[in-house]
């Protein structure tokens, strides 16, 4: 649903619906070309532009989805082993080559090379919502400048 809400059940949503439930199955170790059968499977032809799925038809593709992922042995996600996230976290940063990393020169925090939000705002809502995106961006801004201004009961009622 939240593909939906972020689309606004615009032209070709349930093709980007599609790809995101295809990553998801990836992440959790369901080969690609896999995935994507089982995710077509579950849709079945039920998706189209420009109409919102009902939430049965959602809920049936969930139920859909979560079947064709159970084990042959019967085992549930309660049987597997625990992952340590934080072991997966160190391990990943441990591939991040830190030395390569130009030093800024201050002991302040590192100044990002790009805004991730403002990014997507521009990218994502600029393309189907114009005064949307220029509004995201606006309070964005007005949220940075916030962030700069020494936090105080009075100057938390401009923003």
């Amino acid at each position: 649903m939240q593909v939906v809400d972020r689309t606004g059940c615009g032209s070709g949503w349930h093709g980007h619906c599609r790809q995101v439930l295809t990553w998801f199955l990836n992440r959790w170790g369901v080969a690609p070309d896999v995935a994507r059968s089982l995710v077509d499977e579950a849709i079945g032809g039920r998706f189209h532009s420009w109409i919102g799925p009902d939430t049965v038809v959602v809920d049936d593709v969930a139920e859909q989805l979560a079947l064709s992922l159970q084990p042959p042995d019967g085992r549930t996600c309660a049987d597997a082993p625990t992952q340590d996230h934080l072991q997966r976290w160190l391990a990943v940063r441990e591939l991040v080559p830190w030395h390569e990393i130009p030093d800024s020169g201050t002991d302040g925090p590192v100044v990002p090379l790009r805004d991730g939000a403002a990014e997507d705002f521009r990218t994502f809502d600029g393309a189907i919502a114009p005064a949307r995106a220029d509004g995201l961006l606006s309070a964005l801004d007005g949220f940075v400048d916030f962030k700069r201004q020494r936090l105080s009961m009075t100057s938390g009622g401009s923003w």
